[in-house]
């Protein structure tokens, strides 16, 4: 019998293994990916589904086992070698130059030129328009990419690799910096690529995403290959299935995802009076009592993480008044936010959320430094001592407190910079889309250390792009809508329609 297009293999991995520092990342694992389809990968953070791809990439070349592509034995030196062998991949890390325009970025190392040996300007600006407009991206190809959000600059990666004629292509978490309408475009270019019989491997750790547009799935767990299946059947049930899979748990033990609300909260802990910052936001006015998980929804660019960084003092405003307690606050910096008590967890924690050069000791320490001076010096035993403790209490999974944040999972990353905030003891805290980019069971986690803050009466402001935690975590929910608070909702109301609904109704006005 002939196979079809969709089954025949364009690579094959054979008793892949991968250790780091004698430690096994991957354990004999072997796995065929087919053209014209879409193969999920998906397990914890750090259950080696990047590791796998890096492989493929080219980028870690010690390891056991082998590849074939077409049949034939590859061993990608480098990445340049893994795009000869017609691999391209999306990294969830950001690897553009900022300095450099959009067409530049697309066609870096690759520019057209001339028979002088020159740039050829004219076909670099053509040819990135033309791949611009596959993804129905309406950024200019002059434009530098330091001057776009991170969710357009996520875009021109991919719109590199398109632009190299990948036949695999990899894509590392390539939806986290996302908004829900660049998603819906980025899969409708995901199934024209299918169509022209590419393979492709997706990592995600959101279940909505596996439904839409997997084939078929593969789920790692410590390194291991527990099962590959197809993505063909009831939503719900699969959902269990996926979870105890990953989690190594039976599906009748599974615990609930969201901790339970609080029905009762202390007094209005922080007050945001008509805050104003000229072509970011404009008159907001907000209040959070103790205790109390209000959640802040909108769309891409409704101005939500440029009013908490507002809060916090990372940027300045034009007008309005912050009390803390019932008090008259001045916030014109960081340093005086964090005096306060405010803390801000940020959607991009490899940029402002840690020190990658530093250890989690340091990192964890990093706004208590004050509390380990002794003598005018740092006390290393002090230092030791408290990461220990958050490393014990919020289960960072880490080799020691030494070792360096960079090469921890996206989900202990996080734990570690949410380690940082509960050791200052702050009052106020904001959260900035805190799960992106990390799986099933750190986001579990991650909802009950803000429940657990939230019950010794921290007053939290939760920002979040995804509908289900918005639903299962927040108190209230505030709707925002280019730049403005449009809806308040409260307990019960919070639901998926009534978000959308709030913003639809306020483009409409």
């Amino acid at each position: 019998m002939m196979m079809t297009s969709a089954e025949i293999p364009i690579l094959t991995a054979k008793n892949i293994g991968k250790q780091f520092g004698g430690i096994p990342v991957l354990r004999d694992i072997s796995i065929t990916f087919r053209k014209g389809e879409v193969h999920t990968l998906l397990g914890a953070n750090g259950a080696g589904k990047s590791t796998l791809i890096k492989i493929i990439d080219g980028i870690h070349t010690d390891y056991d086992g082998e590849l074939y592509l077409h049949g034939e034995l590859v061993k990608p030196g480098n990445t340049e070698e893994a795009r000869k062998l017609g691999i391209g991949m999306v990294h969830q890390e950001l690897s553009l130059v900022p300095e450099l325009s959009v067409a530049e970025n697309i066609y870096l190392g690759r520019l057209p030129r001339n028979k002088a040996g020159f740039v050829n300007r004219k076909k670099l600006i053509r040819d990135s328009r033309q791949i611009l407009a596959e993804l129905e991206m309406t950024v200019s190809p002059h434009q530098l990419v330091g001057q776009l959000s991170i969710a357009d600059q996520q875009m021109i990666e991919i719109a590199k690799v398109l632009s190299q004629n990948a036949e695999m292509i990899l894509l590392d978490e390539p939806t986290s910096a996302l908004s829900e309408s660049e998603v819906q475009r980025l899969f409708a270019t995901i199934r024209k690529l299918k169509q022209q019989e590419k393979a492709i491997i997706f990592i995600t750790h959101k279940f909505e995403e596996i439904f839409a547009i997997s084939d078929r799935l593969t789920v790692l767990r410590d390194g291991e290959l527990i099962d590959t299946m197809s993505v063909n059947g009831k939503k719900d049930e699969l959902e269990k299935v996926f979870i105890s899979l990953m989690t190594g748990t039976d599906q009748d033990e599974l615990t609930e995802l969201y901790p339970p609300k609080a029905d009762s909260f202390g007094e209005v802990l922080l007050e945001v009076e008509h805050f104003s910052s000229a072509g970011r936001f404009a008159n907001i006015s907000l209040q959070i009592r103790s205790g109390e998980i209000v959640g802040l929804a909108g769309l891409k660019g409704a101005g939500r993480t440029e009013l908490a960084r507002a809060i916090f003092g990372a940027d300045p405003k034009d007008g309005g008044r912050l009390l803390l307690g019932g008090k008259e606050i001045e916030v014109k910096s960081p340093a005086q936010a964090i005096r306060h008590g405010i803390g801000l967890i940020t959607e991009d924690r490899k940029k402002e959320g840690f020190v990658g050069t530093l250890g989690v000791k340091e990192n964890i320490n990093l706004t208590t430094v004050k509390d380990t001076v002794r003598r005018g010096l740092i006390s290393d035993k002090l230092e030791r001592l408290k990461a220990r403790t958050y490393i014990e209490m919020l289960n960072v999974k880490t080799p020691s407190e030494d070792a360096l944040i960079l090469h921890l999972s996206g989900g202990n990353q996080q734990k570690v910079v949410l380690a940082k905030w509960l050791a200052a003891k702050g009052r106020v805290l904001i959260f900035d889309e805190p799960t992106r980019g990390v799986d099933v069971n750190a986001k579990s986690e991650i909802y009950r250390i803000m429940k657990a803050m939230a019950d010794q009466g921290a007053a939290i402001l939760f920002i979040s792009s995804e509908f289900p935690e918005l639903i299962g975590l927040s108190n209230r929910c505030l709707v925002m809508h280019e730049g403005r608070i449009v809806k308040e909702l409260r307990e019960g109301e919070v639901t998926k329609e009534k978000i959308m609904s709030s913003i639809f109704e306020n483009q409409e006005e």
